[in-house]
């Protein structure tokens, strides 16, 4: 596996654990060097992807788990001028929507 990838922390890491049961000091220490020199710097990856979201509240949303995306927020694309300002809160339901409104009206 190492001829074809020198540098596969897996690899390394089990050789070293293999090394180690073995009871082969020298090569498990090889190994384990090995393993730390390719591995990957966690914290520092986790470091940009916070600073990064708090940045970015947007991308902030967008990463997480479940996203639930306001689609009648204002501004949003597609929404007619009237839509628009119902989603702004600026004109009442029942101006938009003539069913309502007759609801309404008809109502005690």
């Amino acid at each position: 596996m190492l001829e074809i990838d020198p540098e596969n922390v897996t690899a390394h890491y089990n050789l070293d654990l293999i090394y180690k049961q073995l009871g082969d000091r020298d090569k498990a220490a090889e190994h384990f060097d090995l393993y730390l020199k390719y591995k990957p710097d966690d914290n520092a990856r986790d470091r940009a992807i916070a600073t990064h979201r708090a940045k970015n509240p947007a991308a902030d949303h967008a990463a997480e788990a479940i996203v639930i995306y306001d689609l009648r927020r204002s501004g949003a694309y597609g929404l007619t001028a009237a839509e628009d300002m119902l989603a702004e809160d600026r004109i009442p339901p029942e101006e938009t929507d003539p069913d309502l409104a007759e609801q309404r009206a008809g109502a005690p």
